[in-house]
């Protein structure tokens, strides 16, 4: 089975107000750390970036993930989850969904999610937070083209409807950093 992973990296931080993904959070950006967990399990990672792609591009340039641009950001999550899918060569028969701001995802998680999906048979394998299911998730091929038909802001759990069968896997730790107020209760120096 060829694991691919999609990291989202596209959006503008509005509500840090700068691009977020470069705090540092034991010793490595958020963007290093997305990419670092992703490797331990994927065969490869593309890194979907928009609004900061400069920078972005330049964080993750010697870590051998493969950078995509998506000039429509602004019209939210789906736009970059349609990049990244789309990136993905015809062999890759999964893409391992990540959100660039949930330092606490580890590789535990992702291994779980994919034990869902192999011995579950799920074709969608969803993280579930308290009463929210989202990312990181796991999407099997033959949602891919299900997945390009999403439009706005509306990410993976839109999936729902459409898989043959559908997987949870609790996520331990499920803060994400998008406030100052964040950053300064859940990053480390």
């Amino acid at each position: 089975m060829s694991i691919g992973a999609v990291i989202l990296a596209a959006g503008e931080s509005r509500r840090m107000g700068f691009s977020k993904l470069l705090l540092s959070h034991r010793g490595k950006s958020l963007l290093a750390r997305a990419v670092s967990t992703a490797k331990k399990v994927c065969d490869e990672v593309w890194v979907v970036v928009g609004a900061y792609s400069r920078v972005y591009s330049a964080e993750v340039a010697s870590t051998g993930v493969q950078v995509v641009l998506n000039r429509d950001w602004q019209e939210g999550l789906s736009s970059s989850l349609r990049r990244g899918i789309s990136a993905l060569p015809p062999g890759f028969d999964v893409a391992v969904i990540l959100l660039a701001d949930q330092p606490f995802v580890d590789r535990e998680h992702l291994e779980a999610l994919l034990k869902c999906h192999l011995y579950g048979r799920r074709d969608l394998v969803l993280s579930r937070y308290e009463t929210t299911l989202g990312a990181p998730a796991l999407i099997a091929r033959s949602l891919f083209s299900h997945l390009l038909t999403l439009r706005g802001n509306i990410g993976v759990r839109a999936l729902v409807g459409s898989a043959r069968s559908v997987g949870e896997v609790p996520l331990k730790t499920s803060q994400d950093v998008d406030t100052p107020e964040d950053a300064k209760i859940w990053l480390e120096p």
